[in-house]
């Protein structure tokens, strides 16, 4: 059976979002940032407008924030959202959300001297032409001195298969992950119990090879100076084999 495209357009993670920060408490984002911010520093950018397209729950947001950077996030997740700002009232940082799609980024041209969109956010759109419609709309969020780093799909989450996190067991918490290949399309699908309450989820995403991607990403204006990747820097197993594009608008 062919998978459900309709994730693509109504946003991925709706129900994970009420476990998305159990899963990746542990996650390391002050190097991601560090990682992002030494990208910029060699494409010669300082920034201090900084923003995270796809933000989730806003933990890299809340990262830039905490380093008294002017951090905007936004998300086509709702859920999400919502415990965005719940944990912006917690903690009582300094940082702005908005609901937002990639295809459509909902903020002014040139609002930020780093823009971001990783962790795989890009291949939720399933057809070449969104993908450039989003990375668009990055270069044109992005001042003209400024920077943009993107993370897509890793190439050993198609070809190699990939277990490490996938399966978590925590203080009352259970999540795992499972995942089906259609071709370039993997299908995800979520299933955890938090203190006896179920949940599951499942999402798309489509692959594109390197090639491709350079091509979606000069096809959008956007010029590549670096190709980084995330290990060693980061030691994690998760960084293995993730890659950072770095372009200039």
């Amino acid at each position: 059976m062919a998978p459900s495209t309709t994730g693509s357009r109504a946003g991925a993670y709706r129900r994970y979002a009420d476990v998305y920060d159990l899963v990746w408490r542990a996650a390391p984002y002050d190097q991601f940032a560090d990682l992002c911010l030494g990208a910029a520093s060699r494409a010669a950018v300082r920034p201090e407008r900084i923003v995270d397209a796809a933000c989730g729950t806003c933990n890299l947001v809340m990262e830039f924030a905490s380093r008294g950077y002017h951090a905007v996030g936004f998300d086509l997740s709702d859920s999400m959202l919502e415990r965005a700002v719940a944990k912006r009232r917690a903690t009582r940082l300094d940082f702005d959300v908005a609901l937002g799609d990639l295809r459509a980024a909902p903020l002014a041209d040139g609002s930020a001297d780093l823009a971001l969109s990783l962790n795989a956010s890009l291949n939720y759109l399933l057809e070449t032409d969104e993908v450039v419609a989003a990375l668009s709309h990055l270069r044109r969020i992005t001042a003209p001195d400024g920077v943009v780093v993107v993370e897509p799909l890793a190439a050993r989450f198609i070809h190699q298969g990939y277990d490490p996190g996938r399966h978590v067991r925590d203080d009352g918490f259970r999540m795992d992950a499972s995942h089906e290949l259609h071709g370039d399309l993997l299908v995800e699908r979520l299933e955890w119990t938090v203190e006896g309450v179920e949940g599951a989820e499942s999402y798309c995403q489509r692959y594109y090879d390197d090639e491709q991607f350079e091509a979606m990403m000069g096809a959008a204006g956007l010029v590549v100076v670096e190709r980084l990747p995330m290990y060693p820097f980061i030691e994690a197993e998760p960084a293995r084999g993730r890659m950072l594009w770095v372009a200039l608008p």
